[in-house]
């Protein structure tokens, strides 16, 4: 009888689950089929509430010698993104994790407040966690010399926080993860992959793996074009730095996307704007929102022929301040490399000048002219003294991949 109640309990799901399905594609809210798409995509916000620091002496010192984030001014940088995407009014607004800065649970309420507004503009609004968002150890507030643990946003403080952004009208949900299927239009699906679960940090589980090629078995079945989003890589955005960057287990995760034909993932994570392509599958990496010059990406998805353009788009504010502070921060550590070479300090100059440059115009994903760069006196100088830094490594990898 018990075997019986559950096949006639999961039956009625999968019919649900079907029903669903069907009434959002011919939903009459949804574009039509074959409708060109326009995304906004913003990620690795790193969001630290105003009420959380003093702009004291830890904080300021922390903020100076961090990774050139301006999570000093997240006010106001959120302001400036929720007032873009509000203006430009695209199809769908995405933002693919890191929300919060180390997982404040108050920085998390005060996104949730500011995404309802570009929600309340009529614009679906669609998230996945980070790394830095859930079950985070180090969510603080700074006061004068002194940083003190504060709450932390545990998966239920995140599934209830975030449920109206993505979850709650969804066509399909994964019980493993805050992974989950948004119609973007009555012929595009979103697929949210999430890797950041307490139990799978960094990598898809088995279980949702399962969960995925389940949906896109369904969207192929129904000539449904898939594009996913993702929090870490699926691509190695560089060859020499992507450990820890790609999912832990990206190889798997791109041969499912390719075995489907899904052609774009939008990702973040690695806080490099860097565009990678294997095979038909394109990962575009967006830098963090949080650094120079503090930009985003605007997506237009071209329903005809599954192709898309892939632009930039800087909020504008805080360009002097976000640009010093990354420079400074890029100068301090070549400079550590520079510091014991016997040479002099016009050739040291002349080194760290094409450092820095190369660095920025590499991170932003501003190349152009990055690769007759290589052409100048700083690298020639890089390859005759600065065999054992770390940087002519760096430096090469960037060179390569021109």
């Amino acid at each position: 009888m018990r075997q019986t109640i559950r096949i006639i309990a999961v039956m009625l799901a999968a019919c649900m689950c079907m029903a669903g399905c069907a009434s959002a594609e011919t939903d009459s809210s949804l574009k039509k089929a074959g409708s060109d798409l326009v995304i906004m995509q913003a990620t690795d916000l790193h969001y630290l509430s105003d009420t959380l620091h003093d702009d004291g002496a830890y904080f300021t010192e922390m903020m100076t010698n961090g990774d050139g984030k301006l999570s000093e001014y997240s006010e106001q940088i959120l302001d400036a993104l929720v007032t873009k995407a509000v203006e430009t009014h695209p199809d769908a607004f995405l933002l693919s994790g890191d929300i919060t800065f180390n997982g404040e649970k108050q920085s998390l309420l005060e996104v949730k407040r500011a995404l309802e507004k570009i929600k309340d503009a009529g614009i679906p609004v669609l998230v996945i966690p980070g790394n830095h968002d859930i079950d985070y150890p180090y969510a603080f507030e700074y006061s004068g010399e002194e940083a003190s643990p504060v709450a932390n946003v545990s998966q239920s403080d995140f599934q209830e926080t975030m449920k109206e952004f993505g979850y709650e009208d969804a066509l399909a949900r994964d019980d493993s993860s805050f992974s989950y299927v948004y119609p973007l239009s009555q012929d595009v699906w979103l697929l949210a992959m999430d890797a950041n679960t307490e139990k799978n940090p960094g990598s898809i589980s088995e279980a949702t793996m399962t969960w995925m090629e389940e949906q896109l078995k369904q969207a192929q079945a129904k000539n449904i074009k898939v594009i996913t989003m993702s929090h870490q890589n699926v691509l190695k955005q560089n060859e020499l730095l992507y450990s820890g960057y790609v999912m832990d287990n990206y190889e798997e995760v791109n041969a499912l996307l390719k075995k489907y034909n899904v052609t774009l993932n939008l990702s973040g994570h690695s806080h490099l704007e860097h565009v990678a392509e294997e095979d038909g599958l394109t990962d575009a990496c967006t830098e963090s929102l949080a650094l120079y010059p503090l930009q985003y990406a605007a997506v237009s998805w071209h329903d005809a022929d599954s192709t898309f353009d892939y632009r930039l788009q800087s909020l504008g504010i805080l360009q002097d301040e976000s640009y010093q502070r990354f420079r400074t921060l890029t100068e301090k550590k070549i400079n550590k490399s520079l510091k014991n070479l016997d040479i002099s300090a016009e050739e040291k100059q002349i080194m760290l000048d094409f450092a820095v440059k190369a660095n920025i115009k590499y991170f932003t994903g501003s190349t152009e002219g990055l690769a007759e760069m290589f052409q100048e006196e700083g690298w020639t100088l890089w390859k005759t003294y600065g065999g054992q830094s770390s940087w002519i490594g760096y430096m090469e990898s960037i060179r390569e991949a021109q």
